[in-house]
């Protein structure tokens, strides 16, 4: 089964259930998935590369920093990360460590019209399992 993502409407949120076969994979859909919510297609390539790392204690921590940078990456600076070449979490001690290299494409103001703006990724009803050789994850997103 490929990586995969659904998009359902919670109350005033938005919310996202996520497939993958690795934890890796997961948290790659899940930045799909999150960039669907928002408007962005998956046509964009990326003209410079960046590097980004969070250490977090647990992997849903790790998931919504992840989401949470992504997010700020977009609101604040107007770039987006595509695509994401390198995704990899190790453990450090007692903590996770994320390491990521991607694309970053500049997106100009007449991409940015129209977007659905999220304010932030909550930790309601977050929880990431593994089941039948598969990491699932339900987030949802405070719009």
């Amino acid at each position: 089964m490929n990586d995969r993502y659904h998009i359902f409407d919670h109350t005033t949120d938005a919310g996202i259930e996520i497939s993958g076969k690795t934890i890796t994979g997961l948290f790659i859909t899940a930045a799909a998935g999150m960039y669907q919510i928002i408007g962005i297609s998956d046509a964009y390539s990326g003209t410079s590369m960046t590097r980004m790392k969070l250490i977090e204690p647990t992997r849903e921590d790790l998931l919504v920093s992840f989401l949470n940078e992504l997010n700020f990456l977009l609101t604040v600076r107007q770039k987006i990360l595509c695509p994401i070449m390198n995704l990899s979490i190790e453990h450090i001690g007692n903590d996770l460590l994320l390491n990521v290299s991607a694309g970053t494409y500049n997106l100009s103001q007449s991409d940015l019209s129209g977007l659905r703006e999220i304010k932030s990724v909550t930790y309601h009803q977050l929880r990431i399992v593994r089941e039948q050789d598969e990491y699932h994850a339900r987030v949802i997103f405070d719009i």
